[in-house]
Parts: structure tokens; sequence; C-alpha cells
């Protein structure tokens, strides 16, 4: 009974902080995507998209596979870059690495997919781990609710608070 009793408070900080991390990868699906959409408008990349999708209009679903695979498999050697800089104490230049490599990685893993998204959803095993994750982001949100609306707002008193002491400063000629 005792153990049980400590089980379920463990088990619902695991599923929260799993449900958080989810939910960071999926900010950084949509941010880097919301991003490389960005970099696409300044940058002639919709050319490059139109010539994948162009690419893979006639390839089968599984051909297109090694297509949306090959550019995340590029970055990957990345990781062996950040693994040096940490043994050789560079854990700034290791920390912006690893950061760079997860927004850039997950922008062309997101940019690749919109590309290849109509061939690749052919395949049932991508189509099922796709509605997998899907499912698993609605739960994430759900669980994560209560606490995203506290710290939304939090945030906000915060940002009144600072808004509020700021005003009074420059009325006081102090900024």
């Amino acid at each position: 009974m005792n153990q049980r009793r400590l089980t379920k408070p463990l088990r619902r900080a695991l599923l929260l902080s799993l449900a958080l991390l989810f939910l960071l990868e999926a900010w950084l699906w949509e941010f880097g995507g919301r991003w490389l959409a960005g970099l696409i408008a300044w940058l002639p990349l919709e050319l490059t998209k139109r010539r994948i999708q162009a690419f893979v209009a006639p390839l089968s679903p599984w051909a297109t596979l090694p297509v949306f695979l090959v550019p995340l498999v590029l970055i990957v050697p990345i990781n062996f870059v950040v693994v040096w800089l940490f043994v050789k104490g560079r854990v700034t230049e290791g920390l912006v690495t690893i950061i760079t490599q997860k927004l850039l990685g997950v922008a062309i893993v997101s940019f690749m997919f919109r590309a290849c998204e109509e061939k690749l959803m052919q395949i049932a095993l991508i189509r099922w781990a796709y509605r997998l994750m899907a499912r698993w982001y609605r739960t994430a949100r759900a669980l994560t609710a209560p606490y995203r609306l506290w710290l939304r707002r939090w945030s906000r008193r915060s940002l009144w608070q600072i808004a509020r002491r700021r005003s009074r400063w420059t009325q006081k000629g102090k900024v």
C-alpha cells in the first residue's frame, strides 16, 4: 500500500516530465517550421521545395523515405562535435552547437516532411507514427494545460509588474 502511494506521484512526475519534453520538441518543430518559412521567404527555398516535390513525385512512397531521411542523417555527426567540445571543456560552445543543431535539425526535418508528406503518408508505418505523435501531442497538452495556464498568468503578472515599476521610475526620473 505504501509503495503504491509512492509510485503514483513518481509516475505522475515522470509523465509530466515526458509531456514537457514532448511539448518542447513539438514547439521546436512549430518554431523551426515558422523560422524556416521565414527563411524560405528570404531565400529561394520555395523553389527547392517544389524541386524536391517534383523529384519525389514519380517515386514510390518507400523510395521517398530516404529523400526525407538523408538530411536528418547528415545532421547526426554534429553530435560528435558536441561531445568533442564538451570533452575539451568548451561547454558554452557545446551548448550553442547542440541548440543550433537541434533548431536546424527540426527545421530541416519539418521542411523535408512538408515537401514529402503526401508520399510519406502513404506508408502505413509513417501514417501510424504520425497519428501516434498527434495523439501524444494532444495528451501532453492536456496534461500540462494547468501548468501552462499558471505560467502564462505568472508571466503576464510579472511583465505587468515590471512595466508598472518602469513607469514609476520614469516618472521619478530614474530612467
